[in-house]
Protein backbone atom coordinates (compact mmCIF):
# COMPACT_ATOMS: atom_id res chain seq x y z
CA UNK A 1 0.00 0.00 0.00
CA UNK A 2 1.34 3.43 -0.90
CA UNK A 3 0.09 6.21 1.35
CA UNK A 4 0.79 9.92 1.51
CA UNK A 5 1.68 11.83 4.67
CA UNK A 6 2.50 15.46 5.42
CA UNK A 7 6.20 14.59 5.46
CA UNK A 8 6.32 12.45 2.28
CA UNK A 9 4.97 8.99 1.60
CA UNK A 10 4.78 5.59 3.26
CA UNK A 11 5.01 2.09 1.81
CA UNK A 12 2.95 -0.31 3.91
CA UNK A 13 3.28 -4.11 3.87
CA UNK A 14 -0.39 -5.11 3.88
CA UNK A 15 0.26 -8.53 5.44
CA UNK A 16 2.56 -7.25 8.20
CA UNK A 17 0.20 -4.33 8.93
CA UNK A 18 -2.88 -6.52 9.26
CA UNK A 19 -0.86 -9.06 11.25
CA UNK A 20 0.04 -6.33 13.79
CA UNK A 21 -3.60 -5.22 14.02
CA UNK A 22 -4.86 -8.77 14.54
CA UNK A 23 -2.08 -9.60 17.00
CA UNK A 24 -3.06 -6.75 19.30
CA UNK A 25 -6.76 -7.61 18.90
CA UNK A 26 -6.12 -11.32 19.63
CA UNK A 27 -4.07 -10.40 22.72
CA UNK A 28 -7.13 -8.62 24.14
CA UNK A 29 -9.54 -11.39 23.11
CA UNK A 30 -7.26 -14.06 24.58
CA UNK A 31 -7.93 -12.68 28.06
CA UNK A 32 -11.71 -13.15 27.69
CA UNK A 33 -12.85 -16.39 29.35
CA UNK A 34 -15.83 -16.60 27.00
CA UNK A 35 -13.58 -16.79 23.97
CA UNK A 36 -13.83 -20.60 23.66
CA UNK A 37 -16.18 -22.44 21.30
CA UNK A 38 -16.81 -26.13 20.68
CA UNK A 39 -15.79 -27.52 17.32
CA UNK A 40 -18.72 -29.01 15.46
CA UNK A 41 -16.39 -31.68 14.12
CA UNK A 42 -13.42 -32.36 16.43
CA UNK A 43 -10.00 -32.28 14.82
CA UNK A 44 -7.90 -35.41 15.26
CA UNK A 45 -4.13 -35.12 14.97
CA UNK A 46 -2.00 -38.26 14.76
CA UNK A 47 1.56 -37.90 15.98
CA UNK A 48 4.70 -40.03 16.05
CA UNK A 49 4.88 -41.77 19.43
CA UNK A 50 7.74 -39.62 20.79
CA UNK A 51 5.91 -36.37 19.84
CA UNK A 52 2.62 -37.74 21.18
CA UNK A 53 4.22 -38.38 24.58
CA UNK A 54 5.65 -34.84 24.72
CA UNK A 55 2.31 -33.29 23.77
CA UNK A 56 0.37 -35.41 26.27
CA UNK A 57 2.75 -34.35 29.04
CA UNK A 58 2.09 -30.71 28.03
CA UNK A 59 -1.71 -30.84 27.62
CA UNK A 60 -2.13 -28.17 30.31
CA UNK A 61 -0.22 -25.76 28.02
CA UNK A 62 -2.73 -26.34 25.24
CA UNK A 63 -5.52 -25.74 27.76
CA UNK A 64 -3.93 -22.43 28.75
CA UNK A 65 -3.99 -21.50 25.04
CA UNK A 66 -7.76 -22.20 25.09
CA UNK A 67 -7.26 -25.33 23.00
CA UNK A 68 -9.14 -28.23 24.60
CA UNK A 69 -7.45 -31.48 23.64
CA UNK A 70 -7.76 -35.04 24.83
CA UNK A 71 -5.98 -38.29 24.13
CA UNK A 72 -7.60 -40.15 21.25
CA UNK A 73 -6.31 -43.66 20.69
CA UNK A 74 -2.69 -44.69 21.10
CA UNK A 75 -0.94 -41.82 19.32
CA UNK A 76 -3.48 -39.10 18.53
CA UNK A 77 -5.09 -36.15 20.21
CA UNK A 78 -8.57 -34.82 19.58
CA UNK A 79 -9.13 -31.05 19.59
CA UNK A 80 -12.67 -30.25 20.75
CA UNK A 81 -12.54 -26.54 21.64
CA UNK A 82 -10.72 -23.50 20.27
CA UNK A 83 -10.84 -19.74 20.78
CA UNK A 84 -13.73 -18.35 18.70
CA UNK A 85 -11.53 -15.82 16.90
CA UNK A 86 -9.57 -18.70 15.34
CA UNK A 87 -12.45 -19.58 13.04
CA UNK A 88 -10.89 -17.49 10.27
CA UNK A 89 -7.56 -19.30 10.26
CA UNK A 90 -6.36 -22.63 9.01
CA UNK A 91 -6.78 -24.36 12.35
CA UNK A 92 -4.84 -27.48 11.40
CA UNK A 93 -1.76 -25.47 10.38
CA UNK A 94 -2.05 -23.38 13.55
CA UNK A 95 -2.32 -26.41 15.87
CA UNK A 96 0.54 -28.13 14.03
CA UNK A 97 2.71 -25.01 14.55
CA UNK A 98 1.90 -24.88 18.27
CA UNK A 99 2.52 -28.61 18.72
CA UNK A 100 5.79 -28.35 16.79
CA UNK A 101 6.84 -25.49 19.07
CA UNK A 102 6.08 -27.62 22.14
CA UNK A 103 7.87 -30.66 20.72
CA UNK A 104 11.01 -28.81 19.59
CA UNK A 105 11.49 -26.82 22.79
CA UNK A 106 12.49 -29.04 25.67
CA UNK A 107 11.59 -26.42 28.27
CA UNK A 108 8.48 -24.56 27.11
CA UNK A 109 7.99 -21.15 28.67
CA UNK A 110 4.24 -20.58 29.07
CA UNK A 111 4.42 -16.84 28.35
CA UNK A 112 6.57 -17.32 25.24
CA UNK A 113 4.26 -20.08 24.00
CA UNK A 114 1.17 -17.88 24.48
CA UNK A 115 2.79 -15.02 22.60
CA UNK A 116 3.92 -17.42 19.87
CA UNK A 117 0.41 -18.86 19.59
CA UNK A 118 -1.23 -15.42 19.35
CA UNK A 119 1.36 -14.21 16.81
CA UNK A 120 0.89 -17.38 14.74
CA UNK A 121 -2.89 -17.02 14.78
CA UNK A 122 -2.58 -13.36 13.74
CA UNK A 123 -0.26 -14.31 10.90
CA UNK A 124 -2.49 -17.11 9.62
CA UNK A 125 -5.57 -14.86 9.74
CA UNK A 126 -3.97 -11.96 7.86
CA UNK A 127 -3.99 -11.00 4.21
CA UNK A 128 -1.46 -12.66 2.01
CA UNK A 129 0.92 -10.75 -0.27
CA UNK A 130 -0.58 -9.60 -3.57
CA UNK A 131 -4.16 -9.81 -2.31
CA UNK A 132 -6.22 -7.23 -4.18
CA UNK A 133 -7.49 -4.46 -1.91
CA UNK A 134 -9.98 -1.71 -2.61
CA UNK A 135 -9.23 1.88 -1.63
CA UNK A 136 -11.50 1.44 1.40
CA UNK A 137 -9.71 -1.80 2.44
CA UNK A 138 -6.37 0.03 2.34
CA UNK A 139 -7.70 2.97 4.35
CA UNK A 140 -9.10 0.63 7.02
CA UNK A 141 -5.79 -1.24 7.33
CA UNK A 142 -3.81 1.99 7.68
CA UNK A 143 -6.33 3.50 10.12
CA UNK A 144 -6.34 0.33 12.25
CA UNK A 145 -2.55 0.11 12.11
CA UNK A 146 -2.07 3.58 13.55
CA UNK A 147 -4.39 2.71 16.45
CA UNK A 148 -1.97 -0.03 17.52
CA UNK A 149 0.38 0.33 20.47
CA UNK A 150 3.30 -0.63 18.19
CA UNK A 151 2.36 0.10 14.56
CA UNK A 152 5.90 -0.15 13.17
CA UNK A 153 6.55 -3.90 13.30
CA UNK A 154 4.61 -7.12 12.98
CA UNK A 155 4.72 -9.55 15.95
CA UNK A 156 7.69 -11.31 14.32
CA UNK A 157 9.69 -8.07 14.16
CA UNK A 158 9.38 -7.28 10.44
CA UNK A 159 8.62 -3.66 9.55
CA UNK A 160 5.01 -2.84 8.68
CA UNK A 161 5.99 0.31 6.79
CA UNK A 162 8.83 2.31 5.32
CA UNK A 163 8.65 6.10 5.36
CA UNK A 164 10.23 8.42 2.80
CA UNK A 165 10.38 12.11 3.65
CA UNK A 166 9.99 14.85 1.07
CA UNK A 167 13.66 15.68 1.67
CA UNK A 168 14.72 12.06 0.93
CA UNK A 169 12.66 12.03 -2.26
CA UNK A 170 14.14 15.32 -3.43
CA UNK A 171 17.63 14.06 -2.61
CA UNK A 172 16.93 10.85 -4.51
CA UNK A 173 16.02 12.89 -7.61
CA UNK A 174 19.03 15.20 -7.03
CA UNK A 175 17.00 18.35 -6.34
Amino acid sequence: IIAQSKEGFILVDQHAAQERVRYEKFQKLFKEPSSIIDLLIPMVIELPLNEFQIVVSNMELLEKLHIKAEVFGSNAIKITQIPYYFKRIDLEVYVDDVINHIVTNKKVDETILMDYAIATAACKASLKANTYLTQMDMEVIISDLFKCADPYTCPHGRPTMVKYSKYELEKFFKR
